[in-house]
């Protein structure tokens, strides 16, 4: 994912593509080079990284189904409402606080993804030691 963000970045940025406000916005805001690979591409990383975390332990503990449905359920839901609690509205770059005043701050993305992964991480060993898996 967070490939497919630069490659955009950079595919808009090199052929001056700007139609949209959020290619003008890329090309032209003041915004410095470390807060934009930061929000193109780390915090991407590890939204995907702690999604897929709490999406295994979920599986492991109930059914791939289930595991896969609540990602679904909570990307979609995340379209409708801008709030940290739902991680995938950190892909989106307009919901970020360059673009909205009431945006999601780099800081409380990364925070949240690290609760996300550290308790994924947490309840997965003690489900693991539970079920005897391995």
């Amino acid at each position: 994912m967070a490939i497919l963000y630069a490659t955009v970045y950079a595919f808009s940025i090199i052929t001056g593509n700007t139609y949209m406000d959020f290619n003008y916005f890329l090309a032209h805001a003041e915004i410095s080079l470390s807060s934009r690979i930061m929000q193109l591409i780390v915090v991407p990383t590890a939204t995907t990284i702690a999604l897929c975390l709490a999406q295994m332990v979920i599986s492991i503990e109930t059914s791939p189904i289930y595991g896969v449905m609540a990602q679904i359920i909570q990307i979609v839901i995340s379209v409708f409402f801008l709030t940290p609690v739902l991680p995938a509205n950190f892909y989106m770059y307009k919901r970020s606080g360059f673009f909205y005043s009431e945006g999601i701050s780099i800081e409380t993305e990364l925070v949240v993804c690290a609760m996300i992964s550290i308790i994924a991480v947490i309840a997965g060993r003690i489900i693991v030691e539970k079920k005897d898996i391995l």
